[in-house]
């Protein structure tokens, strides 16, 4: 069965929204700092790119706001994204712990076994290096997992290739090799190991 974990995607968050949920793990984990001692982003590093959103979220609009603004929810959303997946890894599935860090949790699926594959995969460039995916959202998911690898790389079992998770149906995921051409493929995330993909005949390179 699908263990429960912090939720690191902080994409659909509205401006507010997520200058609160900030604030809120950056005090669970300083008051858990026991709990989780060693954040890749330090939580004082944390703080100041809060405070540095909160400055510019506050300014009345100016020419460069938006740019600023933006730049500011990166820097924190990439801290608040490691020091998740840093959370995960301490915690591993244990709710107790999940509890302490501040992060929102994902809701644990309904016992209904083995989940369809995907019926469609849409794939696009979405900037220097990544890729957007939009799966249709299945029933009962717990998430999702987005398998890729070069096109050329004849191995026919996605769980070999590179694997992300997602908590939601759409995720952006960066970091590949420009030049390579790759092909994709996708799952829900069940209650149960079985694993239903879906491979998607398109293959794109990365730019």
């Amino acid at each position: 069965m699908a263990n429960q974990h912090a939720l690191i995607d902080f994409a659909h968050y509205k401006e507010d929204d997520i200058d609160t949920l900030a604030r809120t793990i950056q005090t669970e984990m300083t008051d858990h700092a026991a709990l989780f001692p060693s954040p890749p982003v330090p939580i004082l590093t944390l703080k100041g790119q809060i405070d540095a959103y909160e400055l510019v979220l506050e300014k009345p609009i100016y020419p460069t706001r938006t740019v600023d603004l933006a730049a500011a929810r990166t820097a924190m959303s990439t801290s608040l994204r490691n020091n998740g997946i840093y959370v995960n890894t301490v915690a591993n599935g244990d709710p107790v712990l999940l509890g302490q860090s501040g992060y929102p949790l994902s809701k644990l699926p309904s016992p209904v076994g083995d989940l369809p594959a995907p019926v469609s995969l849409e794939i696009k460039n979405a900037g220097p290096l990544s890729f957007s995916f939009d799966i249709d959202t299945i029933e009962h998911a717990a998430g999702y997992l987005i398998a890729l690898t070069p096109a050329d790389n004849n191995e026919l079992d996605p769980n070999l290739w590179r694997i992300v998770w997602s908590s939601r149906h759409t995720r952006i995921v960066d970091g590949n090799r420009r030049g390579t051409e790759y092909k994709f493929a996708a799952c829900a995330v069940g209650t149960t190991d079985n694993l239903n993909w879906l491979t998607s005949g398109t293959t794109l390179f990365a730019q």
